[in-house]
């Protein structure tokens, strides 16, 4: 019988909190809120966002599923929310990541169609990898952000979005 041996190690990771909350006053950073509030149609609306890379162990699927059905639920949310999925492209050249971008590509196709109010979608994904900048800006923006790993072990989003929130209103 081959024995197999578990190892459990500690290994504490963050951010640079002061400096991820002095970023979110650069002009830069303060310049490409505007922009995504313009290109996005964002103004007025309560964003939700998501910054993955596009990974199987990240739960993408299930989390465009869990909002489909919060829109199907409570649809006096349809053109009020808006939810941005920032992914960063992993493991592009393994089949099973090709195919996980074609399930959500067609994911985000199908609830769009369903839910959509004229020119407003409720799910804007923004393929990656996007610049620092954006991914400030978007953390500024967010009201929410969610997290919804199937499986990780360090994932830094959430003390990112934390660190950027110079309000303190964001919901995690």
């Amino acid at each position: 019988m081959d024995e197999k041996q578990t190892l459990v190690r500690h290994f504490p990771i963050s951010v640079d909190f002061e400096q991820l909350s002095q970023d979110t006053q650069k002009g830069e950073v303060k310049r490409e809120v505007k922009r995504l509030k313009h290109s996005l149609a964002l103004e007025g609306k309560s964003i939700a966002i998501s910054i993955d890379r596009l990974d199987y162990t990240k739960g993408i699927p299930q989390r465009l599923m869990a909002i489909e059905r919060f829109l199907d639920n409570w649809p006096e949310y349809k053109g009020k929310t808006v939810f941005i999925e920032a992914q960063v492209p992993s493991r592009t050249q393994i089949s099973s990541y090709r195919k996980l971008r074609e399930d959500v590509d067609a994911l985000v196709t199908k609830i769009n169609q369903k839910h959509a109010l004229g020119d407003w979608k409720p799910i804007i994904t923004l393929p990656g990898p996007s610049p620092p900048n954006t991914l400030a800006a978007l953390r500024c923006l967010a009201d929410l952000c969610i997290v919804s790993s199937l499986h990780d072990g360090m994932n830094l989003v959430a003390k990112e979005f934390v660190a950027s929130q110079s309000d303190n209103d964001g919901i995690l």
